[in-house]
């Protein structure tokens, strides 16, 4: 088919194919164009070519694509390919995503009370199999992150015990929602944000660092983050099982590996886990990067160097104990975040301290930055960030040495 620019050819296809599209863009003031097949790339460049010359409006190209079109598998499966990442060259282990899921749909099975809804991602938090097995308690509000907490803290009013799954990068939307809605009423929300940290190939925009720090603005939130899966079953436990709004955040990509917890237990709001005892220095560590810290704390020990490493877990409320431990016994303490160096744990450690006593031990912070990063595997952005074993342990030797440690983020 060529492609006439011509009003004649082009008001026939309005009227014959989806005519109301057309006249609504051509009565709000633009040149409706279309609709044009994505796929045929001559018939598009002409279009695109001509669209300023039968009109002096703005033209509104109007273009058909199919997801996935040329290749089979993606065409069938749009939503699984929508960012495949490389080949799996071993089985992989189970997803955060799909943990989180399995816990959820345990919860719901103990306690009709508890509900799910999340904001056009229930493929991506784990969420079709739950909404297959409890259809009337699963609920997608579409591309609506404000609306989806809004209806949580309606649901939460009512008596029930909303979830709202969604990525770290999306609840950003819905900041206003979680402030006046849920917070200002000390309402029994869970927010499961999925996808918090570095994210890979998503890119920039899809990066989960800052909810550390957002989250832990609205008065009545507590903000905690499981180190491994077992403890994400817990402490969702935990978060079911409170009266006040709570945040949950847990990175893209497979668990451990630890196995299934059988039995859920309450974790103290508030509480902090000492891993390894030290000697003046302390690596105090939240989610992923507590294993980091694990790993540096016996390459260090090898070397004479012992440290303390903590699992933080809660940074709203922090630990006060903890934070009167490392008052009275570390000259330095080394916070590993996968978050923003703003306002995030090593903040509410220094709030504390402050608080507490005035003054404490030096804190040095290894964070993501002040930055929006960009694309790479997310191996490779916790290399160059400066996230990973070995930099942490450099970091920790110049430390030990008395030298000075001036790097950003410190």
């Amino acid at each position: 088919l060529v492609l006439s620019l011509g009003r004649g050819l082009k008001g026939a296809m309005q009227k014959a194919i989806i005519p109301e599209i057309g006249m609504v863009w051509e009565e709000m003031g633009f040149n409706y164009l279309g609709p044009v097949g994505g796929h045929d790339i001559s018939e598009l460049l002409q279009v695109v070519s001509g669209a300023w010359q039968n009109s002096d409006k703005v033209p509104f190209l109007h273009v058909l694509t199919e997801k996935g079109h040329g290749w089979d598998p993606a065409s069938e499966e749009p939503t699984r390919y929508h960012q495949p990442g490389p080949p799996q060259r071993s089985p992989r282990k189970q997803l955060y995503s799909e943990y989180f899921a399995g816990v959820l749909a345990e919860e719901m099975a103990a306690d009709e009370r508890v509900v799910a809804i999340s904001a056009a991602m229930l493929e991506g938090t784990g969420l079709v199999k739950v909404a297959e097995r409890f259809p009337d308690r699963v609920f997608d509000v579409g591309i609506c992150e404000q609306q989806a907490v809004s209806m949580a803290a309606g649901m939460a009013r009512a008596g029930l015990r909303p979830v709202v799954c969604i990525y770290s990068t999306f609840l950003q939307r819905a900041f206003d929602q979680i402030m006046e809605d849920v917070c200002m009423n000390d309402l029994p929300v869970v927010f499961a944000l999925d996808r918090a940290g570095l994210v890979g190939q998503d890119g920039k925009s899809h990066h989960g660092l800052y909810d550390l720090a957002y989250m832990r603005i609205p008065p009545n939130m507590v903000v905690a983050i499981p180190r491994d899966e077992n403890e994400l079953g817990h402490l969702l436990h935990t978060a079911l099982r409170q009266d006040r709004p709570f945040s949950l955040r847990f990175p893209k990509g497979e668990v451990p590996g630890l196995g299934h917890a059988q039995d859920r237990r309450l974790i103290p709001i508030g509480t902090a886990e000492v891993l390894h005892e030290g000697k003046g220095i302390c690596l105090a560590a939240v989610g992923e990067l507590v294993h980091t810290a694990l790993a540096v704390g016996e390459t260090l020990a090898r070397e004479g160097i012992e440290v303390q490493v903590v699992n933080v877990r809660y940074i709203k409320p922090i630990d006060e104990a903890l934070v009167q431990e490392l008052c009275d016994n570390c000259t330095d303490v080394v916070v590993l975040e996968e978050g923003t160096s703003v306002g995030g744990v090593a903040a509410a450690l220094l709030e504390s301290i402050a608080r507490l006593r005035g003054s404490g031990p030096r804190v040095h912070q290894v964070a993501a930055g002040d930055i929006f990063p960009g694309h790479g595997e997310q191996d490779e952005l916790r290399h160059l960030l400066g996230l990973d074993e070995a930099a942490v342990a450099d970091k920790v030797r110049t430390i030990a040495e008395g030298g000075s440690d001036d790097k950003p983020g410190s």
